[in-house]
C-alpha cells in the first residue's frame, strides 16, 4: 500500500519505480524525490533563520545590557558630581552618594534623611 505525496491517495497494487498514482497520475518515485529534496532544504532553511534569530535576540540583549549600564553610569556620575558626601549602604555596607535612590553595589533602595533645614522651615511653619 502507497499513498501518493501529491494527492494523498492509497494505491494497493503493486509498487515499483516507475508506478504512477491512478487518481491524479503523479509518478512515486519523483514525488518522493522532490518532497525529500523539498524537506531537506526546508530544515536548512528553518535552521538558517532559528540561528539568525538566536543571533539577533543576542545582539538585542547585548545592546539592552549596554544601555542599563550607561545608565546606571550616568546616574552614579550625576549623583558624584554635586560632590554629594558617601553614605554607607544598610544592606551591604558599600559605598553610595548620599544623593543616589538605589546602591549601585546591591540595588537596594536608599532612604534620604530629611534634612535639618527642611525641619526648622517646619517647626517655624507649625509655630510660627
Amino acid at each position: 500500500m502507497k499513498e501518493c505525496g501529491k494527492c494523498g491517495m492509497y494505491n494497493h497494487e503493486k509498487i515499483t519505480d516507475k508506478s504512477a498514482c491512478p487518481d491524479c497520475g503523479a509518478i512515486y518515485s519523483k514525488v518522493d524525490a522532490a518532497l525529500k529534496g523539498t524537506t531537506h532544504v526546508s530544515n536548512q532553511q528553518k535552521k538558517k533563520e532559528k540561528d539568525k534569530q538566536l543571533k539577533d535576540e543576542k545582539k538585542k540583549q547585548e545592546r539592552i545590557e549596554k544601555m542599563e549600564k550607561k545608565l546606571l553610569s550616568e546616574e552614579n556620575s550625576e549623583a558624584n558630581s554635586e560632590n554629594a558626601p558617601l553614605i554607607s549602604c544598610k544592606e551591604c555596607n558599600s559605598k553610595v552618594s548620599k544623593k543616589a535612590k538605589d546602591c549601585p553595589s546591591c540595588g537596594a533602595p536608599q532612604k534620604n534623611k530629611t534634612s535639618a533645614f527642611t525641619w526648622i522651615i517646619c517647626v517655624f511653619m507649625l509655630f510660627g
